[in-house]
């Protein structure tokens, strides 16, 4: 996933999480939002797009979405030192 906000500086990593396809097609809570009440969502709120995960951590809930892949294997980036994927 590529979110619009950008790293305060250059040299830090791109923030990637990953999902299992299975989990995301077996449930069907998990959306992406752009709309909040009728309304383009504020860039606060995640413009133009946020990915919703009920019941996942809140770094799974990514905000300012812009782009994101589909791709056959999970990721290696594990996101700050630890592996939180479940």
């Amino acid at each position: 996933m590529i979110a619009y906000d950008q790293p305060a500086f250059p040299s830090v990593p791109d923030f990637v999480k990953s999902l299992d396809v299975e989990r995301i097609i077996g449930d069907p809570e998990i959306l992406v939002a752009y709309q909040m009440n009728g309304a383009p969502l504020s860039m606060l709120n995640g413009y133009p797009a946020r990915l919703v995960v009920p019941g996942w951590y809140g770094d799974y809930w990514v905000k300012n979405l812009a782009q994101f892949l589909a791709v056959c294997r999970r990721s290696k980036v594990v996101y700050r030192g630890t592996s939180r994927h479940r």
